[in-house]
C-alpha cells in the first residue's frame, strides 16, 4: 500500500472531504477544463479551512452550553474521532479477521456479484501496485515498491547483458508485470502533483481482469451519486454529512473510466465495504444469516468464537467455555440487564483457572453513522449496545458468583462447570465496532447513562487491541498484573484519550506508574508508549516485552 509516513493524516481527511464534495454534484459547467496550480492550491487551502472552521464550530457548541456538560463531552469525543482519526488496528490483524469473517459468505457474493470477499482486498492491492509502478516520487526516484519488485525480478530472471544494455529487458519485465508502462525501452513515470498527468496516473488499468472490473463497478460512484452530501436539513456540504465514499471509494467518470485517488480509504473501510456488498447482494440473507443469530457463521457467533480463540492463545493455562448458562435472581439492586422473570441468562465466554475466573461478554454490533456524526440519542443507544450492555452482563455474572454459595454454569452439552477461584473474578467486555478512545472513558459513559449506574467496570477492549494483547502478553500472571494496575485507572478522571495499546506500552515501559512529577496534574495523556508496538507490527521491529523490575 502506498502511504506517506511523514504525513500527519491531514492530506487523507482533506482528500475524503474533496471526494465527498465533488461527487455530490452531477453537473459541472467546467468539465474538461484543467485548473492551474493557483486554482488547485486555492481549492486545497479552502477545503482545509472549511474543515478547520467546522472544528471550531463544534467546539463552540460546548462553550455555548448547547448540550449538558456530559453530553457535550461524549459528543465532542465522537465527532473528533470521526473527523480526525483514521485506522482501527494493525493491518495484519484486520486482514486475519476480515478473511475469517467473510469467507463463509462467499457463495452469496459470488452468485450475485461475480467475486468473493478475498478478491476485494486483492483487487485494491493490485490497483495500488499499478499506481506505484506509474508514480515518480518527489525525490525523483521510482516508488520503493516498484524498485523492490524490480530487484526481485532481476535476481530471479538474470537477463543477459545485451538486453540490459539495450533496455529490452524492461519489455520482458513488463510481460510479467503489465502494470508498468514501458515505451522505447524506457519506463514511463508520472509526477504526483501534475494535474495534467492525473488521468494517466490514477486511472485503473484492469489489464483484462474481469473480476477486478466487476469490483470497481460495484464500488464506484459517478458524479452526482453522492447527492445526500449536499442536501441535509441544516448545512450543505457539512463535513459530517452523509457520504457514500467510504462504502464506494472508486470514482467513475462519464466515459466509463475508473480511478482510485485515496489509496488508504479501502483498507480503513474494508469491513463496511464488504458488509454493504453482502447487503446489496441478498438483503434477506444479510439480515438472517450475517447480522442475525440464526447461523453459526453470523457475525455475532463468529466474534464469540474469535474472542475465545484469542484468549486461549494468550492464556493457554486457562480453560475456556462458550455460552454457559446460569440462573440468578437479582433482588438487591436495580440492574437493567437482570430483569428476566425466570432468572435464566447466558455468558458468552467463561474462563476458569486456579488464579481467576474470567467473565467475557462480546458485542459484534456497530457504532452507526448517526452516532459518529454526533447524534446524542444514537450515541447513547449504540454505545449501550456495544459497551454498556456487555459491562452490565459481565457484572451480573460476577454477582451470581459472589452471592450464590453453590454457583455453577451449565454448558450446551448439559455438563456443569464450577468456578475454582471466586475471589478473583475478572469482568471483560470485548467490542467489534471501533469507537475510539471513548471506550476507555468509563466514568464519563456511566455518567452519560451508557453504563448502568449500579454496574462495576469491566476491562473494556476492542477486538483489534485484543489481538495485540494475545500476541504480546507472556503469561496469565502478567495479564492479571496488568489488569490489577489498569482497572483502577478507569476511575482516574485526569486521564484523557486513553488508547489501550498505549496503556500496554506504558505497562511494558514504566509498569504503568505515573511519575511523581505528574501526581497533581489536572489531566494526563498517556501517549508515545505504543511506538515499539507500532514498529513491531508496521516495520518488522523487535517484539516488545515488559521490562524487568530494577532491584
Amino acid at each position: 500500500m502506498y502511504t506517506d509516513h511523514s504525513d500527519d493524516g491531514l492530506s487523507e481527511v482533506t482528500l475524503e472531504y474533496a471526494q465527498s464534495f465533488i461527487l455530490a454534484d452531477g453537473e459541472n459547467p467546467n468539465a474538461g477544463k484543467l485548473p492551474d496550480h493557483e486554482a488547485l492550491m486555492f481549492i486545497l487551502e479552502g477545503l482545509k479551512e472549511i474543515r478547520h472552521q467546522f472544528k471550531y464550530y463544534f467546539i463552540s457548541e460546548s462553550l455555548a452550553e448547547k448540550y449538558p456538560a456530559t453530553e457535550a463531552a461524549v459528543r465532542r469525543d465522537m465527532i473528533t474521532e470521526t473527523l480526525y482519526v483514521r485506522g482501527e488496528g494493525y493491518l495484519r490483524h484486520i486482514n486475519l479477521l476480515y478473511h475469517e469473517m467473510f469467507a463463509p459468505h462467499d457463495n452469496i457474493l459470488k452468485d450475485k456479484l461475480g467475486f468473493e470477499s478475498k478478491d476485494i482486498p486483492a483487487a485494491f492491492e493490485h490497483f495500488e501496485l499499478g499506481l506505484a509502478f506509474r508514480m515518480l516520487m518527489p525525490n525523483g526516484m521510482p516508488h520503493p515498491e516498484q524498485t523492490r519488485i524490480f530487484r526481485q525480478w532481476m535476481s530471479k530472471n538474470k537477463p543477459p547483458r545485451a538486453k540490459i544494455e539495450s533496455g529490452e529487458y524492461l519489455n520482458d519485465f513488463a510481460k510479467d508485470h503489465p502494470e508498468i508502462i514501458v515505451k522505447n525501452n524506457g519506463v514511463i513515470l508520472y509526477k504526483l502533483n501534475y494535474i495534467n498527468l492525473t488521468d494517466q496516473l490514477f486511472r485503473i488499468n484492469f489489464l483484462g481482469n474481469e473480476i477486478e472490473e466487476k469490483i470497481a463497478k460495484a464500488l464506484s460512484l459517478k458524479f452526482g451519486d453522492n447527492d445526500d452530501f449536499k442536501k441535509p436539513e441544516k448545512i450543505k456540504y457539512q463535513v459530517l454529512n452523509k457520504t457514500k465514499i467510504f462504502n464506494q471509494p472508486i470514482v467513475e467518470d462519464s466515459h466509463g473510466n475508473y480511478y482510485l485517488f485515496n489509496v488508504n480509504s479501502w483498507a480503513r473501510n474494508l469491513f463496511r465495504i464488504t458488509q454493504d456488498l453482502l447487503k446489496k447482494a441478498n438483503l434477506e440473507y444479510y439480515n438472517d444469516k450475517f447480522i442475525g443469530s440464526n447461523s453459526p457463521n453470523s457475525r455475532d457467533m463468529f466474534m464469540e468464537r474469535k474472542v475465545r480463540f484469542l484468549f486461549e492463545a494468550m492464556l493457554p493455562g486457562v480453560k475456556f467455555y462458550s455460552n454457559p448458562k446460569y440462573t440468578y435472581i437479582e433482588n438487591e439492586i436495580n440492574l437493567k440487564c437482570a430483569k428476566a422473570s425466570d432468572g435464566n441468562y447466558e455468558l458468552d465466554v467463561l474462563g476458569i483457572s486456579n488464579n481467576a475466573t474470567y467473565l467475557i461478554e462480546v458485542k459484534a454490533g456497530e457504532i452507526g453513522e448517526d452516532a459518529k456524526r454526533g447524534a446524542i440519542s444514537s450515541i447513547k443507544s449504540d454505545l449501550s449496545n456495544v459497551i454498556g450492555d456487555a459491562i452490565c452482563q459481565s457484572y451480573r455474572a460476577s454477582r451470581y458468583i459472589s452471592s450464590t454459595e453453590n454457583c455453577y454454569f451449565n454448558l450446551p452439552d448439559k455438563t456443569a462447570v464450577l468456578p475454582v477461584n471466586r475471589q478473583n473474578v475478572i469482568k471483560i467486555s470485548v467490542s467489534f465496532s471501533y469507537a475510539g478512545t471513548i471506550i476507555s472513558s468509563l466514568s464519563l459513559l456511566q455518567e452519560f447513562g451508557v453504563i448502568d449506574k449500579d454496574s462495576e467496570f469491566a476491562w473494556t477492549v476492542n477486538i483489534y487491541d485484543l489481538y495485540v494483547f494475545s500476541d504480546l502478553i507472556q503469561s496469565e500472571e502478567q495479564f492479571l498484573d496488568y489488569l490489577s494496575k489498569r482497572l483502577p485507572l478507569y476511575h482516574d478522571e485526569r486521564l484523557v484519550s486513553v488508547d489501550e495499546v498505549n496503556m500496554l506500552g506504558f505497562y511494558f515501559s514504566d509498569d504503568m506508574k505515573i511519575k511523581s512529577a505528574f501526581k497533581d496534574a489536572g489531566y494526563l495523556q498517556i501517549s508515545g508508549y505504543k511506538k515499539p508496538i507500532d514498529d513491531y507490527y508496521d516495520k518488522g521491529g523487535p517484539k516488545p516485552f515488559k521490562k524487568r523490575k530494577k532491584k
